[in-house]
């Protein structure tokens, strides 16, 4: 499955494992064979600039946001990918789904984003969420066809309003890890 992971900013210093938790995400993202990985950075640039050295990923500035501004790094980062998708790579086999990670969340396991791959090949769902314990955990994988509405929603609750759009069509996968 070709798939992309879209890394937003938020805490882009706190640190988990001798590195920065983006830094780790993009490690994570390269073991579980991910195709395209995008990071978006609002106020903190300068300081994060170096850490993208080297690490083959597109980075985009989303300046005058903050880290609490999710929903405005999340719309920034989506149309870039679409419009690599649609216009830089249209000749190219399209990517099927993109992964979102918040760069404040807890760490997932690579095991994690390959299973959430596999079960997403093979079911309807345009939402998959792993959960843990009974409790939706991130990263979301989301089908490349909902992207723009995501994109174009401006209802309450950020993205968690714009993803239950989608309740009936998300799927849910317990993990252990």
């Amino acid at each position: 499955m070709k798939t992309v992971g879209l890394i937003v900013e938020s805490e882009p210093l706190l640190f988990y494992k001798n590195a920065t938790v983006i830094e780790n995400f993009i490690h994570i993202l390269k073991k579980a064979e991910v195709n395209l990985i995008v990071v978006v950075l609002g106020s903190h640039k300068k300081q994060i600039e170096s850490l993208f050295n080297n690490k083959k990923v597109i980075t985009i500035y989303n300046p005058g946001t903050t880290g609490s501004d999710l929903m405005s790094n999340v719309r920034e980062g989506l149309r870039k990918i679409l419009y690599i998708q649609n216009v830089e790579q249209k000749d190219e086999l399209p990517y099927e789904a993109l992964f979102i990670l918040p760069g404040d969340t807890p760490m997932v396991t690579p095991s994690v984003l390959v299973k959430e791959q596999l079960l997403m090949k093979y079911c309807d769902a345009k939402i998959l969420f792993p959960t843990l314990q009974g409790k939706k955990k991130y990263p979301p994988l989301i089908r490349f066809n909902i992207l723009q509405d995501i994109c174009d929603y401006n209802g309450g609750d950020g993205l968690e309003g714009a993803l239950a759009q989608f309740e009936e069509e998300t799927v849910y996968m317990e993990v252990c890890d």
